[in-house]
């Protein structure tokens, strides 16, 4: 009854963390709808998808692949979450780059190859919030990641609100967003620190080759999904522009 107890409650936890993740993001959307119409709307949330896509890139699997085998053996967390952790960074300043390389041969409007631009920032530290995530599940504190969310939620929702009240335009609503994912890291940083695992310092190169040929197949799923996650969306940005990408992103969140 115990295990049983604790697989409910971070089971709830997990949950709960979600619909307070898909709560805030409607609640933007919507706020955002009003303020800046089908356009504004087109560039916030096409700006957000092409940084899902990129970010699932760049997490390569290593959350799937964390909770499984941290699950196994908890002694693998720190020189797994180490590894992994360095080649998330290796792959988010390459992704970054090659966007600042691709983004002017889009034909994108300039708010939103800005917005896309700054979005890029948030890769590094939204992969190791994933990285970090899979530690608590595999450690049963999912709690950690509930709270976290909420506050974060709050945090993004109410500085967006005051952005949007004072006038600003879309780019400063994903400086928010990065602002947020990177708190979120720090607050994740200390909380596993503090309460499952003193990280400390033990890469080598030939453990980290060693690791990319572990999770290839977990990279490969996760690249995938990430491709197919929102392609539609992506696609209107391209070519149908920035307002019919706000009018279907607006129908697909009411349903």
């Amino acid at each position: 009854m115990t295990e049983a107890r604790a697989i409910f409650k971070n089971t709830a936890a997990l949950a709960a963390a979600m619909l307070i993740e898909r709560a805030s993001s409607v609640v933007l959307i919507l706020i955002v709808s009003r303020t800046h119409h089908a356009a504004g709307l087109g560039i916030y949330s096409g700006a957000l998808a092409i940084f899902a896509v990129l970010a699932v890139i760049a997490e390569q699997g290593s959350t799937s692949f964390l909770v499984r085998e941290i699950a196994r053996d908890r002694s693998k967390t720190n020189p797994y979450f180490v590894h992994l952790g360095v080649l998330a960074i290796v792959l988010g300043l390459m992704t970054m780059a090659l966007m600042e390389f691709v983004l002017p041969r889009l034909g994108y409007s300039d708010d939103l190859a800005m917005s896309v631009s700054v979005i890029t920032l948030a890769i590094i530290p939204a992969t190791l919030n994933s990285m970090h995530e899979a530690i608590f599940i595999a450690y049963q504190r999912v709690h950690f990641q509930t709270y976290t969310t909420l506050v974060a939620a709050l945090l993004n929702t109410g500085l967006s609100l005051y952005l949007l009240a004072a006038g600003y335009g879309i780019v400063s609503l994903i400086i928010a967003f990065v602002a947020t994912k990177c708190l979120i890291t720090v607050c994740y940083f200390f909380l596993l620190n503090r309460y499952i695992l003193r990280l400390r310092w033990d890469f080598q190169w030939s453990s980290s080759l060693l690791l990319v040929r572990k999770i290839k197949m977990f990279a490969a799923s996760s690249i995938l999904g990430g491709l197919f996650a929102r392609p539609e969306v992506i696609m209107l940005t391209l070519l149908r522009g920035e307002a019919q990408t706000g009018y279907y992103t607006a129908a697909l969140k009411l349903v």
